[in-house]
Parts: structure tokens; C-alpha cells; sequence
């Protein structure tokens, strides 16, 4: 019970966004403004929007795609939403500052940056640990040590922050759940932690060029020319992109549009200038 009452209030946290970009975007929907019109304009059930903003059940990634094809919204408010649907919201570089102070208007608590908190952002084992839950295996410190190819100490003491930050759950038949909703650090664009968990996860990808079969990873490269000027509609193609691969991820036991999922995968995407100084950090 203890869980139920946790999770309910972590997705009370989802639906004060929903409803704050809901009221912002209020006069796209048709009158007369009712629960029932506001959810047939959105492509969603009455009963299942009444859930949402009540806060008794979280966003799908589905149901983000609708609203964000529904309403026309920022890129921020786009990401905040599918964000939302995935769990946990780690503020990226590019729309930190937009998204954090969209969370902060609807009245959203984040998680503070204590040592805790910023070492479970800095260090890649931890989301991923958070994301194994929702895997058809019986999660323990040596079943992570083993799938994730870290130190067994170093399992149990991610698993055991994770727990003090109620972030990842056991229940009292010792199953470990990730707590259901929204876990929120707020970022800015100088984040340290963050920066090295990014740099983590580029140099897994690197070493999975040798390390894994190509039947089971994808990694392609392109080198092309473009003007700056296109910069923002390419980043924009991107987040489009990331947005349908986040659809294709389960993470509602309850939807049964889904396969349960059988690993954790990691996206990463890189646009960077080769030619250019413009930009460029001084070291």
C-alpha cells in the first residue's frame, strides 16, 4: 500500500504539467470546453484524461504522441511530455533551460541535487538498473552485475541509492519496481553530472563497435554539409525521431499494444560541426 501511495503522488506530479499546458493551450479546443470534447480533440479516452489529470495514472508514450500531434506545442513542452511517458526526466543541454522552467511554472518538486541524486545522473548504471525493471527477469545486485558488466559492490550500492531515493521500490514479496512515474532533476547547461553520464554512454557506444554483433545494435555515421541556418529544423527532425523511438517503448505493464521488453537499449544521437570554431568551448 505503502507503494500505491508513492507512486499516486509521483504522477500527481505529471498531471499538474498536463493540466498547466492543457489551460495554456486552451483555445485550440473546440467549444464548449468540456472533459469530454478537451479528450476527443486529444485522441483520448474520457475516462482515461480524467485519470491523467487527476493524477491516478501516468502518461504512455502513446498517448504523449497524441497530445503532442493535438496541440501545437513548443519543442520544450514536446520533450517535457515524452519525458513524462518514459519515467524519469533528465533535462537535456538543449532545451534545459526551457524545460526546467515549464516544470517549474506548473508547480512541479524536483529532486534535489544532492550527492545522491547527482551521482545517479553522472553514473549510467543507475538508469539503466531503473529501466531492467520492466524486464521479464527477477531483478538482484548479481543479475544487474551480470547484465550490466559491472562490480557486484557496485550493483548493490546503485541499487541501494536508488531505494533511499525512492526511486526503484521493493515490495514485500521482494520483486524491485521502478517507481512509477516522474522522477525530475532539474538541469542547467553546465551540469557536470550530466555531462559525464552523456560521455559514459558515448564510449559505451563505442566500445559496443567491437564488442556486439551487428544482428543486435545499429550504429551508423554520416558526414554531410548543411548551413547553420538549418540547424534548428534538423534538431527538430531529430527530437521528432527520438520521439517515435520512445513508442516503441513499454513501460505500462498494462498495455498490451506491447511486447514486455527483453533488454535495455541506449540512443544516443550526436550533431556536431567538424569545420567549424564558431561555438566552440575554450579549454
Amino acid at each position: 500500500m505503502k507503494h500505491k501511495a508513492e507512486a499516486l503522488k509521483s504522477d500527481e506530479e505529471g498531471a499538474k504539467v498536463l493540466k498547466f499546458i492543457l489551460a495554456k493551450y486552451s483555445d485550440q479546443f473546440p467549444r464548449p470546453l468540456t472533459l469530454r470534447s478537451t479528450a476527443k480533440h486529444l485522441g483520448l479516452s474520457v475516462a482515461y484524461l480524467s485519470q491523467l489529470v487527476s493524477g491516478k495514472r501516468r502518461l504512455t508514450h502513446m498517448a504523449a504522441n497524441r497530445i503532442s500531434q493535438s496541440i501545437k506545442l513548443s519543442d520544450a513542452e514536446r520533450d517535457v511530455l515524452m519525458m513524462l511517458a518514459q519515467d524519469t526526466l533528465l533535462g537535456s543541454r538543449e532545451n534545459s533551460s526551457a524545460v526546467n522552467d515549464l516544470l517549474k511554472k506548473s508547480g512541479v518538486n524536483f529532486v534535489n541535487q544532492d550527492p545522491e541524486a547527482l551521482k545517479v545522473i553522472s553514473e549510467w548504471y543507475h538508469i539503466a538498473i531503473l529501466e531492467m525493471t520492466f524486464l521479464e527477469i527477477v531483478l538482484s545486485p548479481s543479475v544487474v552485475s551480470k547484465k550490466l558488466s559491472i562490480p557486484l559492490k557496485v550493483a548493490k550500492d546503485a541499487m541501494s541509492r536508488l531505494e533511499k531515493l525512492n526511486l526503484l521500490i521493493k515490495t514485500s514479496k521482494g520483486r524491485y519496481l521502478k517507481n512509477e512515474a516522474n522522477t525530475i532533476f532539474a538541469m542547467s547547461n553546465t551540469n557536470a553530472a550530466y555531462s559525464l553520464f552523456t560521455k559514459q554512454m558515448i564510449e559505451l557506444a563505442l566500445e559496443s563497435v567491437d564488442g556486439q554483433d551487428v544482428a543486435h545494435r545499429l550504429i551508423n555515421t554520416y558526414t554531410l554539409p548543411i548551413h547553420v541556418d538549418q540547424l534548428p529544423e534538423a534538431k527538430k527532425i531529430v527530437r521528432e525521431f527520438a520521439r517515435k523511438m520512445l513508442g516503441l517503448c513499454k513501460t505500462d505493464t498494462s498495455d498490451t499494444s506491447l511486447p514486455t521488453p527483453s533488454d535495455v537499449y541506449q540512443l544516443n544521437v550526436q550533431f556536431f560541426s567538424l569545420t567549424t570554431t564558431e561555438g566552440k568551448k575554450e579549454k
